[in-house]
């Protein structure tokens, strides 16, 4: 939206979306399509949000004076609170919709879905999670972002939480600027307060796969240590055994038991990196 100023409405060189007619004898820029005399205030406040602009109640109460001055009138009161609070509905239906609120930054880029994209991608994630899709990429403008499917799903799970608390902020401010009473009370009112804190993610795959081969090389060392410990004791306890009853453990069973422990620790950091794989 363009922010219409006071001087855009009366100066020299007016917004150029307005049809302009200037007067010679009278030095005056007659702007919004009014050629034969001054608009007031509604009209004004109207053509300015329907050419999807909007102004500061700060210049909204400069253009009222300078018409007030101009036509030699003062604009009732009740005139003044339709006028400013249609232009605070127009500011906050703004601020709302702007890139001060509808944003988030992934990987330090800043971006923002809609309401249609967030729906797709999620339809997408969820396809590519119910066919083992390890990764997928989220594209931001031409550049695109690998991520996990599963923190995509939770990201976009954010997202749609984010831009849910916005609505409900804006349809509060709304609400709020309909029961205010004087136009003081609407030039007081803080309508970008309330929002939620900005999203920010961070993704980085190559690090995030680094992890998850020390953690299985871990897990694996672990396996191996504790099939080991475990051979120790079942070697002590065939020992025992035959102590007793004249039983000597052979070679081939001190094999048996290292091949077995050695197995038992693959199969273990298979399963543990199929884990943290499906993660």
């Amino acid at each position: 939206m363009d922010r219409i100023t006071k001087d855009q409405i009366f100066g020299k060189t007016p917004h150029p979306y307005y049809e302009v007619a200037y007067k010679e004898n009278e030095g005056d820029k007659v702007v919004l399509g009014f050629h034969n005399d001054l608009p007031y205030l509604p009209e004004i406040t109207e053509s300015i949000i329907a050419s999807g602009g909007t102004c500061t109640l700060q210049a909204l109460q400069e253009i009222n004076t300078e018409l007030e001055e101009r036509k030699g009138y003062k604009t009732d009161e009740e005139t003044l609170q339709h006028c400013f609070r249609e232009m605070l509905l127009a500011l906050i239906a703004e601020y709302d919709s702007s890139a001060e609120v509808n944003s988030f930054t992934l990987n330090g880029d800043a971006t923002w879905f809609s309401k249609d994209v967030r729906a797709s991608l999620s339809a997408r994630f969820a396809s590519e999670r119910r066919t083992n899709a390890y990764a997928t990429t989220i594209w931001t403008g031409e550049k695109g972002v690998r991520v996990p499917v599963r923190e995509a799903q939770d990201m976009m799970a954010r997202i749609e939480l984010y831009a849910s608390q916005c609505h409900d902020t804006g349809m509060r401010h709304k609400m709020q600027a309909q029961c205010l009473e004087t136009v003081q009370e609407m030039m007081e009112y803080d309508y970008r307060s309330g929002y939620p804190e900005k999203l920010e993610f961070s993704i980085d795959m190559y690090n995030k796969n680094k992890r998850n081969i020390l953690g299985t090389v871990i897990f694996f060392v672990l396996g191996l240590l504790i099939s080991g410990f475990a051979t120790v004791i079942a070697i002590l306890r065939e020992k025992h055994q035959s102590d007793k009853g004249g039983f000597e453990l052979e070679s081939d069973d001190l094999v048996r038991y290292a091949v077995a422990s050695g197995i038992g620790a693959a199969v273990q950091a298979a399963g543990l990196l199929l884990w943290l794989c499906l993660a």
